[in-house]
């Protein structure tokens, strides 16, 4: 039986394809388990999106996270709020695709739980970094950017950190990327 399928001339396994649409379906969901709070909430997405750089190839997570993208912009309320690209947590968004590239690059095919640990502090601080310029910006200056480091990033990284290490966990137990 044959399990690949050829899209814009790549052979991808089917598995693939329903890992790339269950990630990006994933944080549709994922949005939406937050806990409230300004300027930015806490979600389960850092948690997703670092299982999906865990999981995937680069260019295949990275293709996953732009669905999701597309999804939101697209007019789907798959963000966790309605205003889209005037939203300070958009940065964020942005923020998850280069974050799933950079684990997934880091991370390799054969890793240890350290090195995946390592990958996916790498990719937080990736997207801590496209989320916290964009929010500083979107805010226009309204608060200091020491405050936009603290409330957009410093208060998340304990928590974060911790689904990192449950996503590399996960990962390198059921295994995943094949290239």
């Amino acid at each position: 039986m044959n399990t690949e399928v050829s899209i814009l001339n790549q052979n991808i396994k089917i598995k693939e394809i329903i890992l790339i649409l269950g990630f990006a379906a994933a944080m549709c969901i994922s949005a939406y388990i937050k806990i409230p709070a300004w300027p930015v909430p806490f979600t389960m997405q850092i948690f997703v999106a670092a299982l999906c750089g865990f999981m995937l190839p680069a260019k295949k997570a990275t293709v996953s996270m732009l669905i999701y993208l597309g999804y939101g912009l697209g007019g789907a309320m798959v963000f966790t709020n309605s205003l889209g690209l005037l939203s300070p947590s958009f940065g964020y968004i942005i923020g998850f695709i280069a974050m799933v590239y950079i684990i997934s690059k880091i991370n390799g095919d054969k890793t240890t739980y350290r090195r995946s640990i390592f990958a996916g502090i790498a990719g937080v601080i990736t997207c801590y970094t496209i989320g916290v310029s964009y929010m500083y910006l979107i805010l226009h200056g309204s608060i200091p950017f020491i405050q936009a480091i603290m409330s957009g990033a410093i208060v998340f990284l304990p928590y974060d950190v911790l689904k990192v290490a449950v996503a590399a966990g996960i990962s390198n137990r059921i295994g995943g990327k094949d290239e």
